[in-house]
């Protein structure tokens, strides 16, 4: 009788794993980006807008958007440096989002202003977007901060 039972246990407990094994969804978003573009020049001073198309086949969950200096641009020979030594490091950002598409328009990144007093130089915008199931996509573009 207890060979039966442990059988039977057996069989409900692989039909139990069996039933429950989900695929889920292992689909990485996707992002267009329509604004900034490539190579884009801001002005110290000015603000920084985000266009862009959000994506997934299930559900988007957020953005997480942030700022990594390159280089500094090139001085012309005789020329005074432009700005100061420090580069910007904005603290990361995060953008709520929902459903299977949400389109974002002129979203003021970081926001508010570019600092005065930053490194001019060429820097990386990376975008780090997640759905519900924590399936992650990156988009990247340089920009310049003049």
């Amino acid at each position: 009788m207890k060979r039966i039972q442990y059988l039977l246990s057996l069989v409900i407990l692989a039909v139990l794993i069996g039933c429950s094994k989900d695929d889920g969804d292992k689909k990485s978003p996707h992002v267009t980006i329509i604004s900034p573009v490539e190579n884009q020049e801001f002005a110290r001073g000015g603000i920084m807008k985000l266009d862009a198309v959000f994506e997934d086949d299930v559900a988007l969950n957020e953005c997480r958007v942030n700022l990594e200096f390159v280089e500094a641009l090139p001085v012309a020979p005789g020329a005074s440096l432009k700005g100061i030594d420090t580069p910007w490091e904005p603290e990361e950002m995060v953008i709520p989002l929902s459903e299977t598409v949400q389109e974002v328009k002129e979203l003021v990144l970081f926001g508010g202003n570019i600092p005065y007093n930053i490194q001019s130089g060429y820097y990386r915008l990376k975008f780090d977007i997640y759905d519900l199931a924590k399936n992650p996509a990156r988009a990247e573009l340089v920009i310049i901060i003049e």
